[in-house]
């Protein structure tokens, strides 16, 4: 009995040694999303507990750990509010997404779990960069994700404010 259960730690061992997503997120900041996209890059949502997520409470930082190279908070004159939303389906699948603006490019952190077949379903993250000339550019996240945008009570509670009838779809990759 005693190796059964010795067996039984010992496969659900690497399962459970898997390494949480860096993020660009600090200590007092809620980690809405974080995960790598290859290239030694991450990007990050981070959301200041307690504030608005369209008047500057929300952060997309993007690029290596400790050195962003983009960084874009809501709360600026040049910039459009943030935008996103939650869906969940009849199917079990569940979806969400932000998107933050840049002057007339969006980038977009999205996130969907959603059935691919009988009994299969698919888990996906990434970002796309929308871009009003040009073509638009999807980063897959590489490795572990960290994110609340498949979480109702995150998306209906906290980031609540991003959804609304001015929303734009976004079509999963």
């Amino acid at each position: 009995m005693r190796a059964l259960a010795l067996i039984a730690v010992l496969a659900a061992g690497p399962a459970q040694a898997q390494p949480a997503a860096r993020t660009h997120c600090t200590a007092s900041e809620k980690v809405v999303f974080s995960c790598a996209t290859g290239a030694a890059r991450t990007v990050s949502l981070c959301l200041r507990p307690g504030s608005d997520p369209t008047k500057g409470g929300l952060t997309y930082r993007f690029g290596p750990i400790g050195k962003p190279e983009m960084v874009l908070p809501a709360a600026r004159p040049d910039r459009r509010a943030p935008q996103g939303r939650f869906e969940s389906f009849a199917n079990g699948g569940r979806t969400g997404f932000v998107r933050m603006w840049n002057g007339r490019t969006a980038y977009v952190v999205w996130h969907a779990e959603l059935r691919d077949g009988p009994g299969r379903w698919t888990n996906e993250a990434g970002v796309r960069v929308e871009q009003a000339a040009g073509p638009e550019v999807n980063l897959p996240c590489r490795g572990p994700v960290r994110s609340s945008l498949l979480d109702m009570d995150v998306m209906q509670g906290p980031l609540a404010p991003l959804d609304g009838p001015q929303v734009r779809e976004f079509l999963f990759p």
